[in-house]
């Protein structure tokens, strides 16, 4: 007969239990490593939030005509003008044998410049308002200063306005000019001319009567029809074959230009206002001088109350067109109170001249006033 079991003790007895349930060692790091990832989830789903992170705006917020929400698409900062242009020195300056691609004008954010003599464009932009933010361009019209490279001199004599450079005065300093005021009204013009020069134009003062000469010379004429033209060390002879034919004997002097600074003007002011009327009367060496100039003159303004009554009036207006268009050289012509009755043929010389040049022609009446 088989003996009875005997018990166990009750330590074994706990133990054998736990062993019925499947709770093993293995069961117990199961359960551990549940309960810590349970508490990792817990601290992190308690943490506090980061903060969001700001976004870059590079237009001010408010103001303008857009509205008040921000726009959808993400913003992209446009590259810099000056970076691209730097990118491309560094890639000139390379050395190497191989060659860096040229940046895409397309990219550039600098507006081309205007030619010189223009103004700069503008641009207008604007940004939403609102409690948010808005983004938004536009262009519009600009105004700007612009930095004028043409050169000249704006000049003015009885009415015609010319811009030159270069600009020679031949003007009539005859006995006749002191009838009728005639002398005063034309060296109150002359003065106002060389007045409104500008001080990098360069201009001279060729008077005549009978002889010719550059505004300061000495000139002398005797009852025998020879006239002395004194410059600086040098002398020149004329003679005359009649009152309105004077021819030069020996050297030609060949005049100077000035340049119109204020010390210059001044001293031409007072030559202007001092200079002597001289007997005698022909324009056609004057002109010539002026002409033959180096360099010549741009622009030529010539004035004269006489007419040359045994002369071909219309041939020297033709011959004297035609050496100033060799030279490319405006004649631009003044008639001071000639009758056109008894000096049609000088007033259409005159006229013909400036025409065929380029220039202007303006007749004074009597009464000193520009009749055309």
């Amino acid at each position: 007969m088989p003996s009875p079991k005997s018990p166990l003790p009750p330590g074994k007895k706990s133990a054998s239990r736990w062993k019925k349930i499947g709770f093993g060692a293995l069961s117990i790091s199961v359960v551990f490593h549940v309960l810590l990832l349970i508490g990792g989830l817990y601290w992190i789903l308690k943490s506090p939030p980061p903060p969001p992170e700001k976004k870059v705006d590079f237009l001010p917020k408010g103001g303008g005509g857009g509205g008040g929400e921000a726009p959808s698409t993400p913003k992209r900062m446009m590259s810099s003008p000056v970076d691209q242009v730097v990118n491309r020195v560094a890639a000139l300056d390379a050395v190497g044998g191989f060659t860096l691609p040229e940046p895409d004008d397309s990219n550039l954010a600098m507006t081309s410049l205007a030619p010189l003599g223009g103004g700069l464009g503008g641009m207008g932009s604007g940004s939403g308002g609102g409690n948010g933010s808005g983004f938004g361009m536009g262009t519009g019209p600009g105004n700007g200063i612009g930095v004028g490279l043409a050169g000249g001199s704006a000049a003015k004599f009885f009415e015609m306005s010319v811009t030159a450079s270069r600009i020679a005065y031949v003007i009539d300093f005859s006995l006749s000019m002191s009838a009728g005021g005639r002398d005063q009204l034309m060296r109150n013009e002359l003065s106002k001319s060389i007045q409104g020069l500008d001080n990098n134009s360069q201009y001279q003062l060729i008077f005549f009567s009978g002889p010719a000469w550059v505004a300061g010379d000495k000139v002398s004429v005797d009852d025998m029809g020879e006239a002395i033209v004194k410059s600086g060390n040098s002398t020149y002879k004329w003679q005359a074959n009649d009152v309105f034919s004077w021819e030069q004997k020996g050297s030609r002097q060949r005049p100077q230009w000035l340049t119109a600074t204020p010390i210059e003007i001044e001293k031409s002011l007072s030559l202007i206002k001092n200079t002597q009327l001289v007997n005698g009367t022909d324009w056609e060496s004057p002109i010539k001088m002026a002409i033959d100039m180096t360099p010549p003159p741009e622009m030529v303004f010539f004035m004269t109350d006489g007419s040359m009554s045994n002369r071909d009036m219309i041939k020297l207006g033709k011959d004297l067109a035609r050496k100033a268009r060799s030279r490319k050289v405006v004649l631009n012509t003044v008639s001071m109170m000639l009758d056109k009755t008894q000096d049609g043929e000088a007033l259409k010389a005159m006229q013909f001249m400036a025409e065929s040049t380029g220039g202007q022609f303006k007749n004074i009446g009597h009464d000193g006033k520009v009749t055309n």
